[in-house]
């Protein structure tokens, strides 16, 4: 079943999502290092990079400033109006004239032209069914083009502290989306090839005043997918896991699958 997107619209939802959700340069920096491995032997030309379900930018501003040969264009897909305004403010601030903004479902999004290369990231659980969406991204996709999904394994969500302190939550959250060799093997279904794997490490140490506070507001969509009671139990138990603490680490261990729409002649 589709997961309900409903909460990327709530009124505040894009404000509350830049103030906590923000991801920090070293990690960002890690992932433009392998952007840029696998695209600069493709950047012969100005490259189309789609960015599913965008939100406020979080990967599309690091893609449009990626250091290759030619400045790619980035066009940054998502339903959520207010998550996009954010994105457009952010972007103008930044002098960044190569990403477009588009409001739309991905899955329902005809692009006129195809694209070199689709980043998704923390957007799988809203596109059930996979098999489908992974089509559907294939058909978007030039000859040669690639797929790169950001997820995490489910051994690497066991290592996610807080998603211990709520009961049920972390069954919850890996029932949401396939493991990672099940994700491989779904998008070889799908056409897909040479299918490579890396994992970028995010661990770093947050404030336990944030790290509180980015839960008690439920900026994470899966802490609304359980009863209140539940919730506030689980604040509790965080409350608890933190006291006499000033810093914490947030330990999370990112895979990115990158898989090619495979012709005769190109390699990764």
């Amino acid at each position: 079943m589709r997961a309900n997107p409903d909460i990327f619209f709530q009124n505040g939802y894009g404000v509350l999502f830049k103030k906590y959700r923000w991801i920090s340069p070293l990690i960002i920096k890690k992932w433009q290092i392998l952007f840029v491995s696998v695209l600069t032997p493709r950047n012969s030309k100005q490259l189309r990079i789609l960015d599913v379900g965008a939100g406020i930018g979080r990967f599309s501003l690091p893609l449009a400033m990626l250091p290759l040969p030619v400045k790619p264009i980035v066009f940054a897909v998502d339903r959520s109006v207010e998550m996009l305004s954010v994105l457009k403010t952010e972007s103008h601030n930044m002098g960044l004239s190569n990403i477009s903004c588009i409001e739309s479902d991905v899955l329902e999004y005809d692009a006129h032209e195809s694209f070199d290369f689709i980043f998704l990231s923390d957007v799988l659980p809203f596109l059930m069914p996979l098999k489908d969406a992974f089509y559907h991204f294939y058909s978007l996709l030039c000859d040669g083009g690639l797929i790169c999904i950001r997820a995490r394994s489910h051994d690497a969500l066991a290592q996610i502290e807080w998603l211990h302190d709520f009961q049920g939550l972390l069954e919850l959250d890996r029932a949401r989306v396939p493991d990672i060799n099940d994700l491989a093997e779904m998008l070889t279904c799908c056409g897909f090839g040479n299918i490579m794997s890396y994992e970028i490490d995010e661990t770093e140490s947050v404030s336990c005043d944030l790290y509180v506070k980015m839960l008690e507001e439920r900026s994470f969509s899966i802490l609304h997918c359980i009863p209140d009671k539940d919730f506030e139990n689980g604040l509790i138990s965080v409350r608890k896991r933190l006291i006499n603490q000033s810093l914490t680490f947030q330990t999370s261990i990112s895979t990115a699958l990158i898989a090619k729409k495979e012709t005769s002649n190109d390699t990764i």
